[in-house]
């Protein structure tokens, strides 16, 4: 019964397969678009993988000063199919493992924990950090937090639903360590990003760490 379940699923899922196609390309051609400036050299050209956040594409107007409009909704909508992906993911792992009574208390909570996440991208999809940097922020914050915490908590009800073998718990758990590993790199980033920022220039006011970068000069919030 669990094979025909995980069959139906994966039918199911070729739709949000094309989907996340499609979210890739829009963010392929955001990145192309970017007319370039990072927080720390507002003279580069285009995107840089090493010195902009994802965030940036989302900006209407960079880090130079110049405007990003058609970049920026590429790269909302892309999130926000990425969003719907998502959510759907989390709605068809929950009713998954929902069946089992060892599971399904918490399975739901990974449900809570999912909605926090596609709730916070989503809010960083609507808010471009050159508009309303510090929702962009917390909206990021929320979602990359609970992202781990979700998938640990499928780890745990898949480990204590009987009809799964250990290696999909693996799954989850390896999941749940890569997302872990990527909050880990993005605060030592910007945490040595505000170092030296703070090194070269005297500045050792308040830091921000994680995909929120200071608000750039001269742009609105």
């Amino acid at each position: 019964m669990v094979r025909a379940l995980w069959n139906a699923r994966r039918r199911s899922w070729i739709p949000a397969r094309f989907a996340l196609a499609l979210a890739v390309l829009l963010i392929a051609a955001s990145i192309l678009l970017y007319p370039g400036g990072t927080a720390d050299d507002a003279s580069t050209r285009g995107y840089s993988f090493a010195h902009n956040f994802l965030s940036d594409l989302g900006s209407t107007v960079t880090f130079s000063g110049e405007r990003n409009a058609v970049g920026a909704v590429l790269m909302g909508a892309a999130v926000i199919i990425g969003v719907f992906v998502l959510a759907g993911s989390f709605v068809g792992t929950v009713r998954l493992l929902s069946p089992s009574p060892r599971a399904r208390m918490v399975a739901r909570l990974a449900a809570v924990a999912g909605a926090l996440v596609c709730a916070g991208f989503l809010g960083a999809a609507l808010t471009p950090i050159d508009r309303a940097w510090r929702l962009h922020r917390l909206s990021s914050l929320i979602a990359f937090h609970a992202f781990p915490a979700a998938t640990a908590l499928l780890a745990i009800a898949t480990r204590r639903d009987g009809r799964f073998r250990t290696r999909a718990t693996t799954g989850w758990v390896t999941l749940t360590l890569v997302l872990a590993g990527f909050i880990a790199v993005a605060y030592l980033g910007a945490e040595h990003v505000n170092r030296t920022r703070a090194d070269d220039t005297g500045d050792h006011s308040e830091d921000h760490g994680g995909d929120g970068p200071r608000r750039p000069v001269g742009r609105e919030p």
